[in-house]
């Protein structure tokens, strides 16, 4: 079974500023890896890094968006995605702007 990405290559660029990751190429990799349902292991594999190196990654990033698993990870990003595809930044909505 072959997965599409969840976010399309032209939204990345707004979801890692959003994130903060414009500088943080590594962080950024390893997202887009992982929101294409990829394991640790198959990221290091990918990026030439030790899988342990890829946890680490994934760590900041949890931290960074305030989840508490990998799988929230993966949904707040995407709601970070289709809120910006939408206008509104997810600080906006969190306040509950229109």
């Amino acid at each position: 079974m072959v997965f599409k990405e969840p976010i399309p290559v032209e939204g990345w660029q707004a979801v890692f500023a959003e994130l903060g990751l414009a500088d943080q190429m590594r962080e950024a990799q390893v997202l887009r890896l992982l929101m294409g349902f990829k394991t640790d292991r198959a990221i290091a594999h990918v990026l030439g890094i030790a899988p342990k190196t890829v946890g680490r990654y994934v760590s900041r990033l949890m931290h960074r968006v305030g989840a508490r698993s990998r799988a929230e990870l993966l949904v707040r990003v995407l709601q970070i995605h289709l809120n910006l595809r939408g206008g509104q930044s997810p600080k906006e909505c969190e306040q509950g702007h229109p």
